[in-house]
């Protein structure tokens, strides 16, 4: 993953030490993963010397290790609840003693929300700000420290430790992370830091210490594309969507994507099919080149690639694809379970491919087919492409909604009448519809879980951001759970880009605050357990550091806030 190893702070090691330890790192990473490795004992003398010593500067991510918290102890000012294996991105402190012997040092540490304990197994154990620790018989310790998320803490502690009638301290400061995982089905491995933990009630850092260009989410995945163009995924990957070349289905740690000769995909410009979290195992890229590939279900030959089976399989490492589109793709839009995908072009035109059989789904304007591996263009009712469209989403197998170049919004679909935009004809044809207020910019669309109640939304050049359609967990974000068949204003000033798991969306807006709205499935809010089942009214998530550049959400509630 290009980690730059952070340096331990001091002068050698003792013979004995074979633990992973994790201590501060490069200024874009969670604490990094160095393996400390045992010195002979002839090298024992380059211990510094003193009857008790840690390293005096240590560096650690602002969250790390918090994700054993369930629960946030008030009269305390620590996490509490259920322990959870939290090792991987808390910081971890070596102590030494001389002479070295097993030696019971007593560790104390000051700092608002600053935790410490022992072991990173399920064992249960409620953190607190002092502990003892018995060394080895080479009087070597350690012992880790979880630090408060943003906002729930200080940023800086002292840990001071007591042996031998004498007292070392160091001072911890900490830095923000490059990527945070918060919430949902986090025990497949969608938290990217080592740990197999569930419903994450606080930000948790990700194991990555490079630039992140974006973020994105897929079924039970996440995947981050680097400022360099490598790809790095993890969560759950039965259907081999990551693209690392196996199926393990719970990818706790960042893994890198390869290409299907087996090299290191090293050019990724933008991930383009899974921004948004779809219930479907699969992800394409763009490479800077301009290529296009993807990882994941490939059934019905969805992805137009040249001579390829239409038997239902995986792909299990990226693979060019749109090779039989009669042009360039713009975008791509999955679904939800049928075997077809909707296509934009360079050109403006709008392409189905797939089994043709539920074409009909999306539009009528189509002449009958039946079929798999069919590649087929978008059509009005009398016949006439569809052209000019700068993107096409789908939200639910159901229903299409387009934004053209000219600021038009093109409808088509069979979904119930009632989360349809208001005016529209329902015969299942594209027709142009009435379009929310401004010079309009960017669309989304919402798959989720509750069947047709789907969700489209529209940003405009003043950064206004609109919804209309299914509503059932406050997705709309206007303050109700009603459906509505016209645009609705979303209740966030200035927005720049949305994500949406299948029971709630996020917001990030250009200040680089994010806000949640919907149902807070799997604590996915942010803020700890116990917080509200449904919000309706958007809330800023304050737990996570300010400045964020780009949000991803998993299809099962995972947030993911990448800066």
């Amino acid at each position: 993953m290009g980690e730059r190893e952070a340096e331990l702070r001091r002068t050698g090691t003792r013979e004995g030490i074979s633990r992973r330890a994790i201590i501060g790192a490069s200024a874009w990473a969670v604490p990094a993963i160095v393996a400390v490795t045992s010195t002979p004992a002839a090298a024992a003398s380059a211990v510094p010397g003193g009857p008790v010593f840690i390293p005096p500067q240590l560096t650690g991510i602002v969250g790390g290790g918090w994700s054993i918290a369930t629960r946030f102890d008030a009269a305390k000012g620590l996490p509490s609840g259920q322990a959870r294996t939290a090792i991987a991105t808390a910081t971890s402190v070596p102590v030494t003693v001389s002479p070295a012997k097993a030696t019971n040092v007593s560790i104390t540490i000051t700092g608002a929300g600053f935790a410490l304990y022992k072991m990173g197994n399920n064992t249960a154990f409620t953190p607190v700000q002092s502990i003892m620790i018995l060394t080895g018989p080479d009087g070597v310790g350690l012992f880790h420290v979880a630090i408060p998320p943003f906002g729930m803490g200080d940023r800086v502690a002292t840990i001071t430790a007591t042996a031998n009638g004498s007292t070392a301290t160091a001072t911890l400061a900490t830095r923000f992370g490059g990527v945070y995982t918060i919430g949902g089905r986090t025990a497949q491995g969608q938290a990217m830091n080592g740990a197999q933990l569930g419903a994450l009630s606080y930000p948790t850092p990700w194991m990555i210490d490079v630039p992140v260009a974006g973020v994105y989410a897929s079924q039970s995945t996440v995947l981050a594309i680097t400022a360099t163009g490598a790809v790095l995924g993890g969560g759950a990957n039965g259907g081999t969507e990551l693209g690392m070349g196996t199926n393990v289905n719970s990818t706790l740690a960042p893994q890198s994507g390869l290409k299907d000769d087996g090299s290191p995909f090293t050019d990724a410009a933008r991930c383009i099919a899974s921004q948004s979290g779809a219930n479907h195992p699969l992800y394409v890229i763009e490479d800077r080149a301009g290529d296009w590939w993807a990882a994941g279900r490939q059934n019905a030959n969805v992805l137009a690639i040249p001579g390829d089976s239409t038997i239902n399989k995986v792909i299990n490492k990226f693979t060019r694809i749109g090779g039989s589109l009669p042009g360039k793709p713009a975008w791509v839009s999955l679904f939800r379970n049928d075997a077809m995908l909707v296509w934009t072009l360079e050109d403006g035109t709008v392409w189905l491919t797939g089994d043709a059989t539920k074409f009909a789904k999306l539009t009528k304007g189509l002449p009958a087919k039946t079929g798999l591996g069919v590649v087929q263009q978008l059509l009005y009712q009398d016949g006439t492409p569809v052209t000019g469209i700068a993107k096409a989403v789908q939200a639910d197998d159901w229903t299409l909604m387009m934004l053209a170049k000219d600021g038009r919004v093109l409808f088509s679909g069979s979904a119930t009448a009632a989360y349809t935009p208001g005016g529209y004809v329902d015969d299942g044809y594209v027709h142009e519809i009435e379009a929310p207020p401004g010079d309009l910019v960017e669309i989304w669309a919402h798959q989720p879980t509750n069947a047709y109640a789907t969700s489209f939304y529209i940003k405009n050049a003043a950064n206004e951001l609109w919804a209309v359609g299914g509503n059932n967990d406050g997705t709309l974000a206007n303050g109700t759970t009603v459906a509505s068949q016209n645009w609705t204003r979303v209740l966030v000033d200035d927005v720049k880009e949305i994500s949406t798991g299948n029971q709630h969306i996020l917001i990030l807006d250009n200040s680089g605050d994010v806000w949640f709205a919907g149902t807070n499935f799997e604590n996915c809010w942010g803020m700890g357990s116990g917080g509200p089942t449904k919000v309706t009214t958007p809330v800023k998530i304050t737990t996570i550091p300010p400045g964020a550049k780009t949000i991803a959400s998993t299809w099962q509630n995972a947030t993911v806030v990448a800066y």
